[in-house]
């Protein structure tokens, strides 16, 4: 019995060998007839013609002048400068110092006019802002000078010195919830 089965399986294996031979002998011829076509097509196509239309000078200079990839371009000019203050020379009343930060191991302060949201400076020290110089940036204030004269903006408004006392006063049998 078991030489029987190991003889179909044999035959079956032949078979299958016999009829993979002849697909392959088969698909053969038409996938060179297709390279042939493939290489005659690419022979006679021709690349399209361009015709572009004449623009005038101005648009030209515009667009050489315009801010890309080179060196010594000239950007355009806006309205506005990405959200910056225009300063004010000697005025730093109206400036609120929001925040310092680091950037490349190197302080910056970060300034707003009181009434804009969301228009800021960003200055370093040795930069001026308004007219005033700024001489040091500390953790929490920053030190301006302008002719000899030093102000100090600070970040946050300072605590207040003095405790404020509750209007009434706990009772003395009050527990606790623990």
């Amino acid at each position: 019995m078991n030489n029987n089965i190991i003889k179909g399986l044999s035959g079956l294996c032949l078979l299958l060998i016999l009829a993979l031979i002849i697909e392959w002998w088969l698909i053969e011829a038409p996938e060179q007839v297709s390279e042939q076509a493939i290489i005659g097509d690419d022979a006679q196509v021709e690349l399209p013609k361009l015709t572009l239309a004449k623009k005038t000078v101005e648009s030209y200079t515009q667009m050489v002048e315009s801010p890309l990839f080179i060196k010594g371009r000239k950007p355009v000019i806006d309205g506005e400068e990405n959200g910056l203050v225009n300063e004010d020379i000697g005025q730093i009343d109206d400036l609120v110092l929001l925040g310092i930060y680091s950037n490349k191991d190197k302080l910056n302060a970060l300034f707003n006019k009181k009434g804009k949201q969301k228009t800021y400076l960003k200055k370093s020290e040795g930069e001026d802002v308004a007219g005033w110089l700024i001489k040091e940036i500390k953790a929490d204030s920053v030190v301006l000078e302008l002719a000899g004269k030093q102000k100090t903006v600070m970040l946050r408004k300072p605590k207040p010195t003095t405790i404020k006392k509750p209007k009434r006063t706990p009772r003395n049998n009050t527990k606790l919830k623990s």
